[in-house]
């Protein structure tokens, strides 16, 4: 991928965000996913991002 691809896949991923699209979220995360909020609490998977 080139950098060009990469910085448009990161502002889709912002973007799915931001529009509350918590369904498309799945198809941006691996399964083994894990959200950082705070450095000491992870939560792992999809769920853990939207929630």
């Amino acid at each position: 991928m080139s950098v060009e691809t990469n910085k448009e896949l990161v502002r889709r991923f912002y973007e799915t965000i931001e529009q509350e699209n918590y369904e498309a979220l799945k198809d941006f995360c691996h399964q083994d996913f894990v959200f950082y909020p705070q450095l000491d609490t992870p939560f792992h998977g999809v769920e853990g991002l939207i929630a």
